[in-house]
């Protein structure tokens, strides 16, 4: 279940890269919006060959291409990682003189191509466990509208001051949140970018009015999501004579 250690933000529901995975389709590119950075690719072995690295990042990584079998352009395989090294993709891609796609650790775009080139005369170019490494930045837009969009779902579901349902901050949240935020979050990057949101383009409409109407069942107990808050708040009553008019028990109940 996804928490703040995963998304590497504290006051985040979601990442960069959910948001291209689950809300925006592969026509819209980093380009169009305000674009992160990416490092130069710095090699860590003796292979002789080279890699080129173009586009723009989707997220911030710590992009590693280790190779797996030695060999020149179109025998030499290779695996992806986004977090240094720490995790790989279990997926083996053959190198290739034509661009591929780089995927992050969990098997994603990450928005950037590579594309290998043997050295003129060495050959194997390519050897076992030589490996790339390169970091990138995400969007300093998009990582302020995930932000902003999360304050939003905060003020429906719940407050700091006790009175809305999660006592805030939460500590982890089901994947239904991850989606329900990026959602919104597309829906508002899209808008300012003249996107037609009642004509052609109006299904990012629709998954967001969906998102906001989930959110609205959660926030008046129509809906339980393995949401897990701070816990309860500092008075609890074991008996409450009369209707719960203020809706304490409630409000204090952790499931």
């Amino acid at each position: 279940m996804p928490s703040a250690t995963d998304t590497g933000y504290s006051d985040k529901y979601a990442t960069c890269a959910d948001l291209w995975e689950e809300s925006l389709s592969d026509q819209i590119t980093p380009a169009d919006f305000s674009p992160g950075l990416v490092s130069i690719p710095t090699l860590t072995g003796t292979s002789s060959g080279t890699i080129t690295v173009s586009e723009l990042p989707r997220d911030a990584y710590g992009i590693r291409l280790k190779i797996t079998l030695a060999g020149q352009v179109g025998v030499a395989r290779f695996v992806c990682s986004s977090d240094a090294g720490v995790t790989y993709l279990s997926t083996e891609f053959l190198t290739s003189e034509n661009p591929i796609d780089i995927f992050d650790s969990q098997g994603r775009k990450t928005g950037l191509l590579v594309k290998f080139t043997n050295h003129a005369t060495i050959n194997p170019s390519f050897i076992l466990n030589d490996y790339w490494a390169l970091t990138t930045t995400a969007s300093p837009n998009i990582i302020q509208k995930l932000k902003t969009i999360s304050e939003e779902i905060d003020s429906i579901i719940g407050h700091n001051n006790e009175d809305g349902r999660y006592h805030l901050p939460l500590k982890s949240w089901p994947r239904s949140l991850v989606d329900v935020c990026c959602h919104l979050t597309a829906r508002e990057l899209l808008e300012k970018r003249g996107f037609d949101m009642k004509g052609r383009d109006k299904l990012y409409n629709i998954r967001a009015e969906r998102a906001l109407a989930w959110l609205d069942d959660v926030a008046h107990y129509k809906k339980h999501p393995n949401i897990v808050d701070q816990g309860q708040g500092k008075f609890t009553p074991s008996l409450i004579l009369g209707p719960d008019k203020y809706r304490i028990i409630r409000k204090n109940y952790v499931p």
